[in-house]
């Protein structure tokens, strides 16, 4: 790996089909999926409401353990990385981009009301701290 090719993603959505397990290979297993997401289109007139598809591919442990607990509609939260690769067509190359899963978090219910017509329990409210100036440790800092 390149010092260029690091990147990282979180991003939530639904999986609304089961994921396909391929335990074909001798070494690894690989799942993949595709992760529906809604975003907010504001940019649009009027603001709506915009579904987006991501492939996502899981290896080894994350994969089985994914597979295995996956429930149709459930929200997930996936963290890794953006796999983009240049697939020759026959109109001429075209990008095909590809989330990689390094770990997947189950959530119990939908966070966003847009996407379910469910409303989640209000979340519990967060303790603030005051953050105050930092301290010196030598003269003239």
């Amino acid at each position: 790996m390149y010092t260029q090719d690091i990147n990282g993603l979180t991003i939530s959505g639904h999986v609304n089909e089961a994921p396909r397990l391929d335990e074909d290979s001798d070494v690894i297993s690989i799942c993949r999926f595709v992760l529906t997401h809604t975003t907010h289109a504001i940019d649009r007139q009027p603001p709506s409401w915009e579904q987006q598809h991501y492939n996502v591919r899981a290896y080894d442990k994350v994969a089985e353990s994914f597979a295995e607990r996956h429930q149709p509609g459930q929200v997930i939260v996936i963290s890794g990385e953006i796999d983009l690769q240049i697939q020759a067509t026959l109109i001429g190359p075209l990008p095909a981009i590809t989330i990689i899963a390094h770990s997947i978090v189950l959530v119990d219910g939908p966070l966003n009301p847009a996407a379910s017509i469910a409303v989640p329990d209000p979340q519990p409210e967060l303790a603030q701290t005051a953050i105050g100036p930092v301290p010196h440790t030598r003269a003239g800092w």
